[in-house]
């Protein structure tokens, strides 16, 4: 999730005991990172520098989902939905 977005939704009941009290937190839910990476996510000093440290260990992280995918992939190929 892009950090202007967390901005706007983390205020929200529950968000913040979810997905933690800062962008940091999120970061860190999200991708389960080893101790030591976690501990650089957590004494970074901003979501820009949590996302190049991310950059650096060669972890992919988008803000987008369509980003994901391989050329292969399709949007149909990864979502289905079968009616009985």
């Amino acid at each position: 999730m892009h950090i202007d977005i967390y901005n706007s939704i983390s205020h929200l009941d529950g968000f913040r005991n979810t997905y933690g009290v800062d962008y940091n937190q999120y970061i860190i839910k999200s991708i389960s990172p080893s101790l030591l990476l976690k501990e650089l996510i957590l004494i970074s000093d901003s979501p820009k520098d949590t996302l190049g440290i991310l950059q650096y260990f060669d972890i992919e992280y988008t803000h987008n989902y369509l980003d994901l995918f391989t050329p292969k992939d399709t949007l149909t190929n990864n979502i289905s939905l079968r009616i009985r």
